[in-house]
């Protein structure tokens, strides 16, 4: 379900976008994968904003910093998109996160504002409650392992974006 102010070029950019974001989020796969899927989506100078994690600048910080941590976490990590809304440039989707944490399913909702230029996405800001998944990870003992790892992926980001300045 999804929603767009006006017509034209912006709303059909708006449209084809959520195409490809649920395209994008389907199949899981492996952080490459899915990284990979998203490249036609994303501007090469992308900017990612989410709570939780530094500002990710790029495709490949996209790839280190976001896609591998997450599925370090959540190993077949899918979104499924609950709605959606567009005007201008700005797009707000609506999601589910889904995936196996700790050997059985686990999901948390998000909202992601995404500004586009064209068909593709110059920037991304979550807006999600970490609490539900932190709730999720800390009922679950099979999943501290790949929480810890998740944590570690984060930190070999961090160490290598300070070694890039």
């Amino acid at each position: 379900m999804g929603a767009a102010v006006g017509n034209g070029p912006a709303v059909m950019d708006a449209e084809a976008f959520v195409r490809g974001f649920e395209r994008g989020w389907g199949s899981p796969g492996s952080a490459e994968e899915a990284a990979a899927r998203f490249d036609e989506l994303l501007d090469p100078d992308i900017r990612l904003i989410q709570p939780q994690l530094p500002d990710l600048v790029g495709r490949s910080a996209a790839r280190s910093g976001f896609f591998e941590p997450l599925f370090t976490l959540l190993p077949d990590a899918r979104a499924t998109v609950e709605r959606w809304a567009a005007r201008d440039d700005t797009l707000f989707i609506e999601l589910t996160m889904s995936g196996t944490l700790g050997g059985r399913p686990a999901s948390f909702r998000a909202c992601d504002r995404i500004t586009l230029r064209g068909p593709v996405a110059v920037e991304r800001e979550s807006y999600i409650d970490p609490i539900p998944l932190l709730a999720t990870v800390a009922a679950r003992p099979r999943a501290w392992p790949a929480f810890a790892r998740y944590q570690l992926a984060l930190l070999r980001h961090r160490r290598q974006r300070r070694r890039s300045r």
